[in-house]
């Protein structure tokens, strides 16, 4: 008898973030966790699922980009104020946090009773932690580079001076104190998690570096333009201050005009600096050289980065992007952060280029960039890809997990 694992994600089987894109490779390669005796199910927002049940027809197939509205712009200007006011970020996290309360509560009516819950996130834990009366296993995914809340504080600085990020670190104590399993998916984040708690027992973590599926279909997309510009970049990732996308155009707006001449950038993602990153762009004249393109789907992301010939993310803080690797996947060079797992993926000078969150730095690069090459980075790419970030290797480093919890 197959041993039941739910996966609580919450989030739309839709998003194109790290985490999900895992989840969906999971519920196609289904076989895979059957065969090791084991009967994986993910809560997604839109419901419960076992297996692959989308066609990228049916998500997005198209951009989903579009001129900020002024109900858009109103939301993000709302957004903006309660982040700017400790009250009414605290009270924005409170909304959440007991949005997140309910799902879980309404999860556990079902009575499902899987032998190991994981989940993706500590306040998804806490609360089953919290809720929870069976024996049941957990395992908590940490997609961060395991500094304790630093990710919260980066992207909503003003929580820091409100009594609910003290409860928040309070419930991430309770919550690591009493999973069975952390799992690190850089090996940054583990060795950031030992220095801040260097008593914690080792014995709990695990590391899986992050993988995404090997197969790579290179046919040509025909709808897909061939820009006149030598260097194609793509950058993918919610547009936010920890991704930070505003360097890319402040640094473009400072090159030379020779070398930006040469250069085209597509950003793929929205957020809440979406407006900040449309003005850049405007009042730089920079529309020739970026295109937003939205938020759409990945299969359509796949499609721009074939035909690109180097990827580009400047964030602030990660843990281990799934972007980079779809762009190694793709052979392409990477331009990227020395930060949090990033360095994992990217070896300075051999398939990419690593460089501070500085516009200087990157206008440098921008004004040399026929020094590289680029096109031997983006082989070494590939080759780092195959030898370390599939699919295979990733599963099977789950299923060794999960092994050990039910001996």
């Amino acid at each position: 008898m197959k041993k039941k694992i739910d996966i609580l994600c919450f989030n739309s089987i839709k998003a194109i973030n790290g985490p999900v894109i895992i989840h969906r490779s999971i519920l196609k390669f289904n076989d895979f966790f059957i065969n090791r005796g084991y009967d994986v199910s993910i809560i997604f927002k839109e419901g419960i699922f076992k297996e692959e049940y989308i066609s990228n027809d049916t998500i997005q197939n198209k951009s989903s980009y579009r001129k900020l509205s002024i109900k858009d712009y109103l939301k993000t200007k709302i957004i903006n104020f309660y982040r700017s006011i400790s009250f009414l970020n605290t009270m924005s996290y409170y909304y959440f946090d007991f949005s997140l309360k309910l799902k879980v509560k309404k999860y556990l009516k079902l009575n499902r009773s899987p032998e190991i819950i994981v989940t993706d996130s500590e306040r998804e834990m806490y609360h089953f932690l919290k809720h929870n009366t069976n024996s049941t296993k957990t395992v908590l995914f940490m997609h961060t580079d395991g500094i304790p809340l630093k990710m919260i504080s980066l992207a909503n600085p003003k929580i820091e001076n409100t009594s609910f990020y003290k409860t928040i670190g309070k419930r991430y104590l309770h919550t690591i104190k009493n999973v069975d399993k952390i799992v690190f998916i850089c090996d940054i984040g583990m060795q950031n998690f030992i220095e801040s708690y260097p008593d914690f027992d080792k014995s709990k973590l695990s590391l899986v570096l992050n993988g995404i599926e090997e197969d790579s279909d290179k046919k040509a997309d025909k709808l897909l333009s061939i820009t006149k510009y030598p260097y194609n970049l793509t950058c993918v990732g919610s547009l936010s201050f920890r991704k930070g996308q505003e360097i890319i155009i402040k640094a473009l707006a400072s090159c030379n005009r020779a070398s930006l001449d040469k250069i085209h950038v597509n950003i793929i993602g929205d957020g809440p600096a979406r407006k900040e990153i449309e003005n850049l762009i405007s009042i730089n004249n920079l529309d020739q050289h970026v295109t937003l393109l939205g938020s759409i789907d990945n299969s359509i992301v796949r499609k721009h980065l074939m035909r690109s010939n180097i990827f580009i993310l400047t964030s602030r803080n990660e843990g281990l992007p799934i972007s980079i690797i779809e762009a190694m996947r793709e052979g392409l060079a990477v331009i990227s952060t020395d930060i949090s797992g990033i360095p994992e993926l990217v070896e300075n000078k051999y398939n990419g280029l690593l460089i501070d969150p500085s516009v200087e730095q990157l206008k440098d690069i921008f004004n040399n960039m026929d020094s590289y090459n680029w096109e031997v980075m983006g082989e070494n790419s590939l080759k780092l890809f195959k030898d370390k970030f599939t699919l295979d290797r990733v599963f099977s480093e789950y299923c060794d997990i999960y092994d050990s919890l039910l001996k």
